[in-house]
């Protein structure tokens, strides 16, 4: 893969994170909803729609840091391609690049968020079918 082919299938793949991760928010918000509904049909379907996307993004990523270490050198992140991008391209491809990083910081903060939630819900689903191991201790 020449150079130019290879900065252009960065750029494309960041500019389909930012649309994929836009997608797995929705679903991530999705899911808390479901979850608050203790709708479990519809949290095994966004669960199942959550894996195979995430699939998607990571498959990306492996092929953006084999690309980066090819171009820049192995161990070598995206910044360090920054300077092989044509000026013009360079500011824009930064931002778009900031932008995934937060959209990626977001939707980790939704999945902890979502964790906990059917964590805690799953606990006091085993506390109510079991009972509480110190409800008639003595006092």
């Amino acid at each position: 893969m020449s150079r130019g082919r290879a900065l252009a299938a960065i750029v494309q793949g960041v500019e389909s994170d930012r649309d994929a991760y836009g997608t797995l928010r929705a679903l991530l918000e999705d899911q808390f909803a479901a979850a608050l509904r203790h709708d479990a049909p519809a949290l095994g379907e966004l669960s199942a729609r959550i894996t195979a996307l995430v699939a998607v993004l990571d498959a990306r990523r492996v092929e953006r840091e084999t690309i980066c270490a090819t171009l820049a050198g192995q161990g070598a992140r995206l910044p360090a391609i920054l300077p092989l991008l044509p000026q013009a391209a360079r500011q824009a491809f930064g931002a778009a690049w900031e932008a995934l990083e937060a959209q990626v910081v977001d939707c980790k903060r939704l999945n902890a968020r979502n964790g906990r939630l059917i964590t805690e819900q799953h606990e006091l689903m085993q506390r109510l079918l079991r009972g509480d191991a110190d409800t008639y201790a003595p006092a």
